[in-house]
């Protein structure tokens, strides 16, 4: 869960993300396949340690956790997440909202989020496949001279 968790807030925070690039739904114009509303059915994730692979798997979003995207036609978009969960016997809830423009430069979405801490810009390639748009994220870190890699795919159901 505590993966999960860190991919929602990553997209939401809209980090750095990277995608597939093909288009199988046939429409010529990429912002017009990306405006709407978009929910994340199915993340998949693969760890590494110093290049070898640790952990690795598939998580189903429920009804304990949603996340959603919306692309506009005016180039604005927003997002939002929420996840409940159990701690310490009590089901506490978690929100977090994003709003922000986009513009597509070719395979890519350059995402602006504006919030108390500034401005920030994020080049963010997307894909689509049978109809749904996937989002690749690579997180890599590194501490004490250890080297962790984090990839991820979220798949998103047109709502």
């Amino acid at each position: 869960m505590k993966k999960i968790y860190l991919l929602a807030l990553a997209l939401v925070t809209i980090f750095s993300f990277t995608a597939c690039s093909s288009d199988d739904d046939g429409n010529s114009n990429p912002s017009e396949n990306l405006i709407g509303e978009w929910e994340a059915t199915t993340e998949v994730y693969r760890d590494f340690v110093n290049g070898e692979l640790v952990d690795s798997g598939e998580e189903v979003y429920g009804d304990d956790e949603i996340e959603r995207v919306t692309f506009n036609a005016d180039g604005t978009f927003n997002s939002f997440y929420s996840e409940s969960y159990v701690n310490n016997g009590e089901i506490e809830e978690y929100e977090i909202t994003r709003e922000g423009t986009y513009t597509i430069n070719g395979d890519n979405l350059v995402i602006t989020t504006t919030d108390d801490d500034g401005t920030d810009i994020t080049e963010v390639s997307y894909g689509f496949s049978g109809g749904n748009l996937e989002i690749y994220e690579v997180d890599e870190d590194q501490f004490g001279g250890t080297e962790y890699r984090y990839e991820y795919t979220i798949i998103y159901e047109r709502r």
